[in-house]
């Protein structure tokens, strides 16, 4: 009971009715549609925060509450504002959320908004993923041997993210004489950047995790190529397909993870691909 919060918030309970037995899917719903909302909304937000609020309380609703919330302010307890400050905060967060609302344009459903929300960030990343391949071989290699520090990361309206060093990528590509790391015989077409076999650059522990990890997650070891049916098998397919890839991949560089000072224990990686 230190304050208080106005928040612009979303319902938590949608999201773990839709994922009854598997709550992370949930927690990683809310936040995404969140992160979303905070990079589309226009309105003037310099008087909200838009990083992720603590309720100081370990339960899954507020947790939820934590996760699904889009922008805010907080009060102290010990200091709070008069009522014209008050109402000029209420206001002005009225004024985002109708925009919010506009933007829905004639869905009344806002559970069809969140879908399709989701659906354009994994378009999104998909886009982004292309173009950074395409660089990829045009790359010099580059190669890692022992751990590297982190990265700093980026940072855009409270969203992290950790960029890719396309020469690394090149490098892992060159170590596995561009074949398909999960299945060698998968031959696909010869590329025309590099005149080799094509495969794509995949991150075997996520980069999202870097928070978990004191070294760099962008090295060598922990790149690996993958042929392009088995890049999208590994973020789209049905669990046990994925984790059949997941498991041999795993074992080909557990040791060399290690070595880099990244360790993750098989089930922890899975859970990270949920």
């Amino acid at each position: 009971m230190s304050g208080v919060y106005l928040s612009l918030n979303q319902g938590w309970t949608y999201y773990k009715e839709k994922h009854p037995r598997k709550i992370h899917n949930a927690r990683n719903e809310i936040r995404s549609v969140a992160l979303a909302w905070r990079e589309v909304l226009t309105s003037n937000l310099n008087d909200f925060d838009t990083t992720e609020i603590d309720l100081h309380h370990k339960g899954s609703l507020a947790e939820g509450y934590e996760l699904g919330h889009i922008c805010g302010k907080f009060y102290d307890a010990l200091q709070i504002p008069d009522d014209t400050v008050l109402v000029a905060d209420l206001t002005a967060m009225i004024g985002v959320y109708r925009e919010l609302k506009g933007r829905m344009e004639d869905v009344q459903d806002l559970s069809v908004t969140n879908e399709d929300i989701l659906v354009s960030k994994a378009v999104s990343e998909d886009v982004d993923d292309t173009k950074f391949q395409q660089r990829v071989s045009a790359a010099q290699p580059k190669y890692t041997a022992s751990p590297q520090p982190k990265k700093e990361p980026r940072v855009s309206r409270g969203r992290k993210s950790w960029q890719r060093d396309i020469g690394i990528a090149r490098g892992a590509l060159e170590n596995a004489n561009f074949l398909c790391e999960f299945d060698p015989t998968h031959v696909s077409y010869t590329s025309k950047r590099t005149g080799r076999n094509y495969v794509e650059a995949h991150h075997l522990v996520p980069l999202n995790l870097q928070d978990q990890f004191e070294y760099s997650l962008d090295v060598t070891a922990n790149v690996v190529a993958l042929c392009r049916n088995c890049h999208g098998r590994i973020h789209y397919a049905v669990a046990s397909e994925k984790e059949e890839v997941l498991e041999k991949l795993y074992e080909l560089r557990r040791e060399r993870l290690l070595g880099h000072g990244i360790d993750i224990g098989l089930e922890d990686l899975k859970r990270a691909y949920d």
